[in-house]
């Protein structure tokens, strides 16, 4: 049930839905002056969301900096990497499918070698309006064995589908296999305060190692006309920030983070 609610809340909450709307509505309406207003109010909120200055400044702040790897001093027993960043249903299935957030992975991996992280687990699965299911913790695994990390330190947790439970599944791990132990959570910048929430909600005290960044970098230079034309790739951006500070305000409310 959670799963629904959630797809249809953010469905409806989300930009391009309020962009919609708007202009919708103010085709329907027949008052001349309640449609130059929705016309307007919608075109503004278009505009803003396709500004990449906007979208890069909000997401900047938003996003957890990144660690530079000398700056891990601790050594974790258990590096725990989220799930999303690959494709569960497409065929041919003799490969790996990665979004651009697989530097989860990847940054995870380089973590091993380097020392800092012991074992991995690797925690999600994909599921599908109908109830299928499919593992992405094997994908994650495949591509933690092609990067050199040994099948033995590998733990998948392939029953989460969503961050509360891939927290909660996660405990059960840890609390059986690694008690108190230290542990550090690699996942995206902008998805770092709701999973850490999660985490610490269900008893697991971590810490977090951002990966997967969609600010610019503070020193890139900045083109001068990100500050008035508009973008579709800040209004997919905006769409990712707006889902996950929603995310984080519906698991703060009903006590998930």
């Amino acid at each position: 049930m959670f799963f629904l609610l959630s797809k249809t809340v953010y469905a409806v909450a989300m930009p391009i839905t309020w962009v919609f709307t708007l202009f919708i509505w103010a085709w329907l309406t027949k008052k001349s002056q309640r449609k130059n207003i929705l016309i307007g109010v919608g075109t503004l909120f278009l505009y803003l969301s396709c500004n990449n200055f906007l979208i890069n400044n909000l997401m900047h702040g938003w996003e957890i900096p990144a660690t530079p790897f000398d700056e891990v001093k601790n050594t974790y027993k258990v590096g725990i990497v989220l799930g999303g960043v690959t494709e569960g249903f497409r065929d041919p299935k003799d490969r790996v499918y990665t979004h651009k957030g697989a530097d989860r992975v990847l940054h995870a991996a380089q973590l091993y070698h380097l020392g800092k992280i012991e074992n991995i687990i690797v925690t999600g699965a994909f599921q599908k309006l109908t109830g299928e299911k499919a593992s992405e913790a094997e994908n994650m695994k495949t591509l933690l064995l092609q990067n050199g990390i040994p099948d033995s330190v590998i733990i998948k947790e392939e029953n989460s589908i969503n961050t509360r439970e891939n927290a909660l599944e996660c405990a059960k791990i840890l609390n059986e296999q690694f008690p108190n132990e230290k542990y550090m959570l690699i996942t995206s910048a902008f998805h770092i305060r709701r999973s850490e929430g999660c985490f610490n909600k269900a008893g697991i005290n971590v810490d977090t190692f951002s990966t997967d960044f969609y600010s610019p970098d503070k020193n890139a230079p900045s083109n001068p006309m990100d500050y008035f034309f508009p973008s579709a790739e800040a209004f997919s951006r905006t769409h990712r920030l707006a889902r996950e500070i929603l995310g984080y305000i519906v698991y703060k409310v009903i006590g998930y983070a």
